[in-house]
């Protein structure tokens, strides 16, 4: 059954409905409350109905969720399973798919491209990525889907290194260890950018080779 309402709390970054009966999973979620901040997880044996539920996480063998979804919110719906469902997913109408293994900070990285604007402050000004448009002290920029997510999840852990594997994941599930799509998104991505940070900066994109990049 469905959990009932909760009852007003102060707002969270992003609230994650977890629909799922795995102990296991739970338990992951759990951990994940601990020790993300902003971060809450509802679990449920099925779609909760709560109005602030920013994102729906269900296994891809209970598919037939979205549609119950979809009848009371407009909110992402991100599906896991292995590589085998991720057609099915879509089709059904999934926002976005994570496939088997992933870990806590893949869910939160392809999470938070729902949930509004990100930002980070330096000395010289900010940098915002609002959906595809990305703004700087010198202007905006339009970012296609691969740049935006690339820049999405380096900015969510600005100053640690995001693995390429991740990255990876995250432009498309299918990609293996050996593809240079990261690489030319990154070597784009670096390219747009010089065109709105101030011109003393040559790059917020660092190279942690052989692991992937980070946001200075």
């Amino acid at each position: 059954m469905n959990s009932k309402p909760r009852e007003a709390l102060p707002r969270t970054e992003i609230l994650i409905n977890l629909c799922s009966a795995s102990p296991e999973l739970r338990a992951r979620m759990q951990l994940m409350e601990k020790t993300e901040e902003g971060v809450e997880v509802l679990s449920s044996t099925g779609p909760s109905r709560d109005p602030s539920i920013d994102i729906y996480l269900i296994p891809v063998s209970l598919l037939s969720f979205v549609d119950m979804i979809q009848s009371f919110s407009s909110k992402a719906i991100i599906a896991h399973g292995p590589a085998a469902g991720l057609v099915s997913a879509f089709r059904r109408g999934c926002t976005d798919f994570l496939k088997e293994p992933w870990d806590e900070h893949e869910l939160l990285l392809r999470a938070h491209r729902f949930c509004g604007p990100s930002r980070v402050d330096y000395p010289w000004g900010r940098i915002e990525l609002d959906h595809y448009l990305c703004r700087g002290p010198s202007g905006t920029v339009l970012l296609r889907p691969g740049e935006e997510k690339i820049l999405r999840a380096l900015m969510r852990r600005r100053g640690a290194v995001v693995s390429r594997r991740l990255l990876l994941n995250l432009l498309d599930p299918e990609l293996d260890g050996e593809s240079r799509a990261v690489d030319i998104h990154i070597s784009l991505l670096r390219k747009k950018m010089r065109r709105i940070l101030p011109s003393r900066v040559r790059t917020l994109i660092l190279t942690a080779r052989p692991l992937g990049y980070m946001l200075r």
